[in-house]
């Protein structure tokens, strides 16, 4: 028995498992001892329904109702099957009409989903949240911090109230199993096979699950999308750029040429300039910011100079020209707008800042859809001239016919002076309202102008002092064939003048 006692203790050692435990934990007895492993079909990413499909047919929506659990259905779908269920189709629940409501998601030029209060496109990887109030679909995070942060719990296109409870999340990359359509009720499972491929769906559900999946992986790719207007604006860019006085390809196949080895751009066309400038500042992302001081009060204007610049630009430039400067507000209709900018007050005056009419600019994220908009006015298509007005609220039908570029940001109260205001059978204002003065707070273009004007002095202050770099080794250098150039002396005479030479070069030993 001393012996056996012995033999364990130098085997096993004193300590060596004092910290072993004397039982099994439940991942130990599950992963090495044939313990209950759970339900063994694997979950994977690609059986989460993409937020842009009906969680009934699979199928990308086009009029989309939901409900608060953030479960997203085309109505053409729905409405049949809760006429006949009258059952949540993803989780069996009781569900009726009433608790459905129909949820607005804003488009981009190119088609694409996105929020429109940042801009951002909508993937698989964004958390996206309805207000339930309204329907408006927006990124969490402009929610988060325009909302949330601020305490301002009211829409942030409608401007309606709501709670926190409003908030709807109908998509969160970080909680994936509400959206995995292998848990959805309606969707018929394999229960006799345990496999990876366990999930069973007919051959039509089969192609919607493939098209999901190749837009899915096509959304990873971390593709560029450039609208129709940002495709132009660079393309005027690169021909600014990318153009040279070809004087170093000259000098290099002629011999006629003077030698040239430093490009020097060539000068762009004004249209070529301007088309880059509004290129820079809508890339950039600035906003222009402007005061019209009227005799009913201040209104504070953010012009959307990162959408559409030219409009913006055409304002700006009148307004530090002092073209509005006492002109009036002509007309006045309650519960539609407030128009103003010409100065005949006639409604028929006004012209831009180049002396003609210039076309419209229309975005999907600028609409007619708020008190305080301020849109042009113009007698039909790409007729813009300096005539402006403002919302006294929606105007949906005014979308893609005005070009709104702006919106009353501060001194919103003051608008209802504009509308309480009399006018005559003509909606012309009774008592004259008068812009007394305007004044430019931020020009993006200005400070655009000024950056480029810094930018071209180091420029060419750098070319400069290339060019005397490579005059000083030319110099250094010399001529290939003479070794060297001759140097004078102080009184203008070869040095090697009054030496017997061989040839033109080599003196006599």
């Amino acid at each position: 028995a001393l012996e056996s006692e012995r033999f364990a203790t130098l085997t096993m050692g004193k300590q060596r498992h004092s910290s072993d435990k004397m039982y099994l934990l439940q991942s130990e007895w599950k992963q090495f001892y044939g313990g209950y492993k759970g339900d063994k079909r694997l979950k994977l990413p690609y059986r989460t329904l993409p937020f842009y499909c009906c969680a009934l047919s699979l199928q990308h929506f086009k009029d989309p109702v939901g409900n608060r659990k953030g479960h997203v259905f085309e109505i053409t779908n729905i409405v049949p099957w809760l006429k006949e269920k009258k059952t949540n189709p993803v989780d069996g629940t009781p569900l009726s009409m009433k608790d459905l409501k129909p949820f607005k998601f804003h488009k981009n030029k190119e088609d694409k989903f996105f929020c429109p209060v940042t801009y951002k496109e909508f993937t698989d990887s964004s958390k996206i949240v309805a207000i339930f109030t309204s329907g408006n679909v927006y990124s969490f995070e402009a929610v988060q911090q325009l909302n949330i942060k601020t305490k301002s719990m009211k829409d942030l296109l409608t401007g309606e109230s709501f709670t926190k409870e409003d908030i709807i999340v109908l998509q969160d990359p970080t909680e994936t199993e509400s959206r995995e359509i292998a848990t959805f009720k309606h969707v018929r499972v394999d229960e006799g096979k345990e496999s990876k491929e366990s999930m069973r769906l007919d051959s039509e559900s089969k192609n919607i699950m493939a098209k999901a999946r190749a837009a899915a992986a096509a959304a990873t790719k971390g593709e560029t999308w450039v609208s129709a207007k940002d495709e132009y604006y660079e393309n005027a860019m690169k021909s600014v750029q990318g153009t040279s006085r070809g004087e170093v390809s000259a000098s290099f196949t002629s011999t006629s040429s003077t030698i040239a080895t430093i490009h020097q751009k060539a000068e762009a066309r004004e249209e070529e300039t301007f088309d880059s400038m509004l290129y820079r500042v809508r890339k950039a992302k600035k906003k222009g910011y402007v005061q019209l001081g009227t005799s009913l009060g201040p209104l504070n204007i953010e012009l959307r100079c990162d959408v559409v610049p030219k409009t913006c630009y055409n304002f700006i430039k009148l307004a530090k020209k002092g073209y509005y400067t006492n002109t009036q507000f002509h007309r006045i209709i309650k519960g539609f707008m407030a128009q103003g900018g010409d100065p005949t007050a006639t409604g028929t005056g006004g012209e831009s800042i180049w002396g003609k009419k210039f076309a419209d600019e229309f975005d999907d994220s600028l609409r007619h859809s708020a008190r305080g908009v301020l849109s042009m006015a113009n007698s039909g298509p790409d007729t813009n001239g300096s005539q402006f007005f403002i919302t006294f609220g929606a105007c949906p039908h005014l979308d893609n016919k005005h070009t709104v570029f702006g919106s009353v940001v501060g001194g919103k109260q003051n608008l209802v002076a504009f509308e309480q205001a009399g006018t005559d059978a003509k909606d012309k204002p009774l008592t004259a309202i008068v812009i007394q003065k305007v004044a430019v707070f931020v020009d993006p273009f200005e400070e655009d102008a000024e950056a480029q004007k810094k930018k071209e002095a180091e420029t060419s202050e750098e070319v400069v002092s290339k060019r005397k770099a490579e005059q000083a080794r030319a110099e250094e250098r010399g001529n290939w064939f003479s070794g060297g150039t001759s140097k004078s002396d102080a009184s203008g005479q070869d040095s090697l003048a009054g030496a017997s030479k061989v040839g033109k070069y080599m003196p006599t030993a």
